[in-house]
C-alpha cells in the first residue's frame, strides 16, 4: 500500500505539472515570443520544464523513504569503475544504433552535423570531427548536468523502487519498474509529443517498450555499481548524445530509428541478452 500511495502522488504530481506548463506556454509563453528569435526561447524554457519534470520522481521518493525509513544509497564513497562503465556503455549504444540504423537511413554528410562544423575540404573529414565535437561536448553535458536531472528519476526508479520490488527477483522487478517509468512518461508525450510528435498514442506504447528493454540494463549498473548515482550516470550520458543516432541521418523516420526506436530497441535486447549471459551478476 505503501508503494501504491507513493506512485499515485509521483502520477498526480507529475499530471498537475503537467497541465500547468501547458496553460502557461499555450496562454503565456507562446503567444508573447512567435519570431524566430523568441522562439529560442521558448525551447529553453521547454528544457527547463522537462529538466524539473524528471526530478518530480525523485523528490516523491526521497520524501517517502525517509518517512518510511528506507536507505536509499546515492553515491558510494569508494571508487566503482563501473562509474566510468556506465559512460562506456552509453557510447556502445549509442554507435550500435547508428550501426543497426545504416541500413534503413541514409547519413547526411553534407547536411546537419557537418554545417555545424567546416574546417576540412572533405565533406566526410568534416562529418566525422563534427560528430567527435559533439559526441565530447554532449558526454561532458552528460557526466554533469544530464546526470544530475537524470538523478532525479533514478532515485524512484532504481533506487525507492529497487527496494520495494527487489523481493521479485532481477527481470520480474524490470518489468514492473519498466511499465511503471514508460507510463510516467505518458503526459509529457500526449500533451507536447515528446519522441514521436505526430503519433502521440503510439509514441507512449515505444515508449514502454524502451523502458521495459532498458530498464534490466539500468537495474544491472545499479546492483553492480552499488549507488543510484551509477544508472543515474548512465542515463544522463544516454540522453546528451544519443541524439547523434537521428543527427547523423537524413530524413529520419522516429518510429524506426534512435533508442526509442525500432533500431533502439534491437541494441537493448543485445544488452538484455549480455546480462542474462552473465547470470552471476543478477544477485540482488
Amino acid at each position: 500500500m505503501k508503494t501504491i500511495k507513493t506512485l499515485s502522488y509521483t502520477f498526480v504530481f507529475t499530471i498537475l505539472y503537467t497541465m500547468a506548463f501547458y496553460l502557461l506556454n499555450k496562454f503565456l509563453i507562446v503567444p508573447h515570443f512567435e519570431n524566430s528569435e523568441q522562439k529560442v526561447f521558448i525551447t529553453l524554457f521547454f528544457l527547463g520544464f522537462s529538466s524539473l519534470y524528471m526530478w518530480i520522481p525523485g523528490l516523491v521518493a526521497l520524501f517517502f523513504a525517509k518517512k518510511e525509513k528506507i536507505k536509499l544509497l546515492i553515491f558510494q564513497k569508494k571508487f566503482n569503475r563501473f562509474y566510468f562503465y556506465a559512460v562506456f556503455a552509453a557510447i556502445i549504444f549509442t554507435f550500435l544504433t547508428i550501426l543497426i540504423s545504416l541500413p534503413f537511413a541514409k547519413l547526411n554528410f553534407s547536411v546537419g552535423l557537418s554545417e555545424q562544423l567546416k574546417l576540412f575540404d572533405s565533406i566526410f573529414l568534416n562529418f566525422l570531427f563534427s560528430f567527435f565535437v559533439f559526441l565530447t561536448a554532449g558526454l561532458f553535458f552528460g557526466v554533469t548536468i544530464n546526470t544530475f536531472f537524470g538523478l532525479g528519476e533514478e532515485i524512484m526508479w532504481r533506487g525507492y523502487l529497487f527496494e520495494k520490488f527487489q523481493k521479485f527477483g532481477f527481470w520480474k522487478m524490470g518489468l514492473f519498474i519498466g511499465i511503471i517509468w514508460g507510463l510516467w512518461y505518458a503526459p509529457l508525450i500526449l500533451t507536447f509529443g515528446y519522441n514521436i510528435k505526430d503519433h502521440r498514442i503510439l509514441a507512449c506504447i515505444f515508449m514502454i517498450i524502451f523502458t521495459i528493454l532498458s530498464s534490466p540494463v539500468f537495474l544491472y549498473f545499479k546492483i553492480k555499481g552499488k549507488a543510484i548515482i551509477v544508472p543515474a550516470l548512465l542515463h544522463g550520458s544516454i540522453n546528451a548524445i544519443n541524439g547523434l543516432s537521428i543527427a547523423v541521418f537524413a530524413d529520419v523516420n522516429r518510429i524506426l530509428i534512435g533508442s526509442v526506436g525500432i533500431t533502439g530497441f534491437v541494441v537493448w535486447i543485445l544488452f538484455d541478452l549480455y546480462i542474462y549471459l552473465k547470470k552471476d551478476t543478477l544477485r540482488i
